[in-house]
């Protein structure tokens, strides 16, 4: 199997679309509508929101920000221009909060005080039908390279095999390939933080 290993980053999660939305209709379009005119009622909006809860002031002027300040609004302002009519943006915040505090305490990844980092970690298509389309872990990586945005770091991307090539294949591979992904990549320290922390 072609597989993907990429570096889990703690933070907070946000999302940034551009999305077929409900246009508000003027008067008279509302009129040639009720009539039985074909009346275009949608358009290419942006949205963005946390892993839950829409953060758009317009579509939820209640919105809650944990933090005291929308760093997901912040976030979405730093990628909205590089989506395109239907993609969806999903990635970690990290760092910290333009007033100073952390986004997770001591996982600085690096960032000084009222830095932050965006890492896009997965990106999806939606078309004009509602059928949506999801980016392979490469095309992440090759779109945000071609577009200067980060994507998480990617520590393995190939044939699952070709992670232990000297293993044979037939005697228990599935252990050893296990074996393999712990010894490699579990319970290491955070290599980007300034700060002794656990990956």
């Amino acid at each position: 199997d072609l597989i993907s290993i990429s570096y889990k980053m703690h933070g907070t999660s946000g999302i940034s679309a551009k999305v077929l939305c409900k246009k508000k209709l003027n008067w008279y379009e509302k009129i040639l509508k009720k009539l039985g005119i074909n009346i275009i009622d949608t358009q290419y909006d942006y949205l963005w929101s946390s892993r839950k809860v829409i953060k758009n002031p317009d579509l939820n002027s209640n919105a809650q920000h944990f933090y005291g300040e929308d760093i997901w609004g912040i976030a979405h302002n730093d990628v909205k221009e590089f989506l395109q009519n239907g993609q969806s943006f999903y990635y970690e915040i990290v760092g910290n909060l333009p007033s100073g505090g952390t986004i997770q305490k001591d996982y600085d990844y690096g960032y000084v005080t009222g830095g932050y980092g965006i890492y896009i970690y997965r990106i999806t298509y939606t078309n004009n039908d509602g059928k949506v389309f999801e980016f392979s872990f490469k095309q992440v990586q090759d779109f945000c390279r071609e577009n200067g945005l980060k994507a998480v770091p990617q520590l393995y991307y190939g044939l699952a095999k070709d992670l232990i090539p000297d293993y044979p294949l037939e005697q228990h591979w599935h252990e050893a390939f296990l074996q393999c992904i712990k010894d490699k990549y579990n319970d290491k320290d955070c290599y980007m933080c300034t700060m002794n922390v656990p990956e």
